[in-house]
């Protein structure tokens, strides 16, 4: 008879040895399950049951004896290896006590009372058969594996430095060549005197020199515009002037080149006037406020122009 588990309900399923790779119904759900052959597992080991504690019986007067001053007999002294010690399991299944010897070589049992095959943990197998711990990395090991890192090191070393050093020689001994020959070469021809005018040779016709022309200047600014436009601010009766107007600032040029001024903004008080103007060229464009109050008869493109340099 093969006996298995049902692999969908878990029961447990007696089929006979003929039908060993048939698949037939499970008797408990239906399913068609193929029979396999048994495995070879290690034989269930029969092992005798623990009695039933028994009720101690009713505590009864003692009687009194007569006492030895003699020390008692110390118990007999029993040998370590006729020890052996007892593990106690109970059934899963039907929770009988029993005792499992620690020599039992297989970790599968049968229970006496309901005949169920359960598994017992920590008896796989006895302390002697069990393989020895490995043992730690000693001093031979550390050893070895410092030599391997050290070699290491220096092949490093080597391949790095090597080629730095054979090239620093190499340019070493260039250097040692190239001194003697330019020795050589200012004994062969002395330096000429660069120090007075050199004469033309004899028949070579000399060019005309000409004159550098001299960068074209920008036209003269007239301040009259802007000098009438800040006098119409403080006339009430002068119409508005137009503050976008632009005021030719190029002749007063500063480091980043010519400039470009716009009148931004214009306030009169009484006499005096407060001018905002926006400031560009090439590469900036940024708008300046001057707060000072002053008269307007007394502002000029000139000083304008160094109030913008100033503040540039």
């Amino acid at each position: 008879m093969v006996r298995f588990a049902c692999p969908l309900c878990a029961a447990m399923v007696q089929m006979p040895d003929d039908q060993v790779g048939r698949r037939r119904p499970c008797p408990e759900c239906g399913e068609r399950i193929l029979v396999s052959a048994p495995e070879t597992t290690p034989q269930p080991v029969l092992v005798d049951t623990l009695p039933p504690p028994q009720e101690l019986p009713p505590p009864t007067t003692v009687e009194e004896e007569t006492v030895s001053l003699d020390p008692p007999a110390p118990p007999p002294v029993r040998e370590r290896s006729s020890l052996r010690l007892v593990q106690v399991a109970t059934c899963p299944f039907c929770s009988t006590r029993m005792r499992i010897p620690p020599d039992t070589p297989s970790p599968q049992f049968q229970c006496p009372s309901c005949h169920q095959v359960f598994t017992v943990a920590g008896s796989t197998s006895s302390p002697a058969t069990r393989p020895p711990p490995p043992p730690p990395p000693g001093l031979r090991g550390l050893t070895v594996l410092g030599v391997v890192v050290l070699i290491l090191a220096l092949a490093t070393t080597a391949a790095w430095g090597l080629p730095r050093a054979l090239t620093w020689i190499q340019t070493l001994q260039a250097q040692q060549e190239t001194i003697p020959n330019q020795a050589a070469s200012e004994d062969n021809n002395p330096p000429e005197d660069t120090t007075g005018p050199r004469a033309p040779p004899e028949g070579a016709s000399q060019a005309p020199r000409e004159n550098p022309t001299p960068p074209p200047q920008p036209p003269p600014v007239s301040p009259e515009a802007v000098h009438q436009t800040l006098v119409s601010l403080t006339d009430p009766m002068a119409p508005a002037p137009d503050s976008k107007d632009w005021a030719d600032a190029s002749r007063y040029a500063v480091q980043q080149g010519p400039l470009r001024v716009r009148v931004e903004d214009l306030s009169a008080r009484a006499d005096q006037v407060q001018i905002h103007l926006q400031v560009e060229n090439e590469s900036t464009d940024r708008t300046m406020q001057f707060q000072k109050w002053s008269t307007a008869q007394g502002v000029q493109a000139p000083a304008l122009s160094s109030d913008l340099a100033s503040s540039y």
